[in-house]
């Protein structure tokens, strides 16, 4: 290892890991990247018990071995040796220290937010893949790899990479407003309902048929219903079901904005400034100002302004909370501009959303701020966000200069920073990312894999390969590889590939620029070795939206045919 791996290169990793004077930072990258050493870890009377208790899972019998004989936990820990110190931040920065204690109070202000400042404009070419996960009405894209719940990150891989994360003993994030547990699993909110049924392998049936008019701008499902819009045009359909559908109200909405068309709940809809009943398609004014952005996040609407206020909306028209994002002057705009909803965490009994790299209880607006990573210089910062992981966090910082690599840091979920490095820089690099289940989150060491580009991390698994956001091929387990869908349009991007609930099938998942809501560009059966047919869809010109598990429908604006499809048989 080298010194950047935050080891030290006076030891062997084997002699590190079984050394009781070894810092305990060290201990947990070695039981991140070293899946080889976890006996003589689990042998360690000093290891810490969250690793620990994470090797208890573990099928090796060395392992189990050691866990047996393992002395007790309040065994006195010799003197360390200190680690080696993390990179600085530029002068205009704060200590890590000081960011991690800055617990952002709780407001209840009923005052009305001015609209934000305009989104960023992200270098999409030098946007780190990640696989960031978007939850949506049909999918919530993960990065996460089916059947598997490790992954082996050697060190070949980080230094082929040249980018290794660096082990901090910082300081876990104080217990403040909010408190999650460190250990435990987390998935996406509402992920069970939505993944796609592996009942599609059985082959695909056009069910029915209907012309809803051409030339719609947007096709939306939101709870029972489909949305068509026109211009300020708004129809709506239902039921949504496999024997048909039928017009249940046209309404002229007050304007025509370039705003997407957002499902809220079950029975309301957002368009700009603009709620609508579902079941009646009356409107009412929303209670934020006209233009402001908004992102849904379960059964809440959240708003912030240009000085990093941030609020919640109930279904009701009630401000469920009202908080200052920490840090949010250098880059106010904290929401998805495409209205992309708000990953929704299930965590320790708690619904948790991350805006910038404060992470928020949804109920009731408890927060708990991260410490951003080191490096780079601060007023060079374009964005900061931090992105959900099932045993963690992982916040990204995005500088403006294409000469400076992004940054990286992980925590687990009691706000415990464990280790951060430098994120690759390379533009035209194929970057790797998992191909997982839908309704799940990568690990603290995939989302790192994919973030430097480490292929050999997923040796004898499933991933896909990234350039530039868009997935251009997936490698299967058994070594072959396929090529994404491809559209006719340019603005059109194939961003993600999943696999249903048992891994047979796998999804992929693609948008326009101007779309705020995903739809299929195929799906693949792994064990057949094909891609499902549609009948009368055009590869390459149409696309799949998801109603629910079983039932998907296609839309040609030229002619204004929606068409139905369920699994065969």
């Amino acid at each position: 290892m080298s010194q950047d791996d935050g080891i030290s290169p006076s030891l062997s990793a084997a002699e590190r890991a079984a050394d009781p004077a070894t810092p305990e930072a060290e201990l947990r990258q070695l039981s991140l990247l070293r899946h080889d050493l976890h006996h003589l870890l689990a042998a360690n009377p000093t290891t810490p018990e969250d690793v620990v208790e994470r090797l208890r899972s573990s099928s090796d019998r060395r392992v189990a071995a050691a866990l047996a004989a393992r002395p007790p936990a309040s065994s006195a820990r010799p003197a360390r040796r200190p680690s080696s110190p993390a990179e600085p931040m530029g002068p205009a920065s704060n200590d890590a220290a000081t960011t991690a204690t800055r617990i952002s109070a709780t407001l209840r202000s009923p005052t009305l937010r001015q609209s934000p400042s305009p989104p960023l404009n992200r270098r999409s070419p030098r946007r780190m893949v990640v696989g960031a996960v978007i939850v949506l009405a049909v999918v919530a894209a993960g990065v996460h790899l089916a059947g598997r719940d490790d992954v082996s990150l050697t060190v070949g891989a980080l230094n082929a990479a040249s980018a290794s994360p660096t082990a901090t003993t910082g300081p876990s994030v104080p217990q403040g407003l909010l408190s999650t547990p460190s250990t435990g699993g987390a998935v996406p909110q509402g992920a069970d309902e939505s993944a796609l049924s592996d009942a599609w392998a059985r082959g695909a049936a056009r069910v029915w048929g209907e012309n809803i008019g051409t030339d719609h701008d947007a096709i939306v499902v939101a709870g029972d219903y489909l949305l068509a819009l026109k211009g300020a045009a708004l129809s709506a359909y239902t039921p949504i079901a496999k024997d048909g559908l039928k017009e249940a109200w046209r309404i002229q909405l007050p304007e025509a904005t370039d705003l997407p068309l957002l499902p809220w709940g079950d029975n309301t809809a957002i368009y700009g400034s603009t709620l609508i009943d579902l079941a009646t398609g009356s409107t009412r004014p929303a209670p934020w100002s006209s233009g402001t952005t908004v992102v849904v996040a379960d059964d809440v609407a959240i708003s912030c302004d240009a000085a990093g206020t941030c609020t919640a909306w109930s279904l009701e028209g009630t401000i469920r909370w009202s908080i200052w994002i920490p840090g949010s002057s250098s880059s106010p705009t904290l929401l998805p501009s495409t209205g992309d909803g708000l990953s929704v965490v299930q965590h320790g009994g708690q619904r948790l959303i991350a805006l910038r790299s404060t992470v928020v209880n949804l109920d009731d607006g408890a927060t708990m701020a991260l410490a951003p990573p080191r490096g780079g210089r601060s007023d060079d910062v374009e964005a900061i966000e931090t992105l959900p992981c099932r045993d963690g966090w992982f916040v990204v910082v995005r500088f403006a200069s294409p000469d400076i690599p992004d940054r990286a840091a992980a925590y687990d979920f009691s706000g415990r920073h464990l280790w951060e490095g430098p994120l690759s820089l390379d533009d035209a690099r194929e970057l790797p990312r998992a191909v997982i289940p839908e309704g799940t989150f990568p690990t603290l060491q995939e989302r790192w894999a994919q973030g430097v580009g480490a292929q050999e991390a997923f040796s004898g698994r499933a991933f896909a390969t990234v350039e530039q956001q868009r997935v251009v091929t997936v490698t299967l387990t058994n070594g072959d590889t396929i090529s994404a869908p491809t559209h006719r349009e340019d603005s059109f991007t194939t961003f993600a590939a999943t696999t249903t609930p048992k891994g047979r099938l796998i999804a992929f998942h693609g948008r326009t620029d101007q779309e705020s809501s995903t739809c299929l560009t195929g799906l693949y059966d792994s064990r057949k070795g094909r891609f499902i047919a549609f009948y009368d869809v055009k590869p390459g010109e149409d696309v799949l939206i998801q109603v629910s598990p079983e039932l998907l429908v296609t839309y040609d604006p030229e002619t204004g045919g929606l068409k139905a499809y369920a699994p065969l048989g």
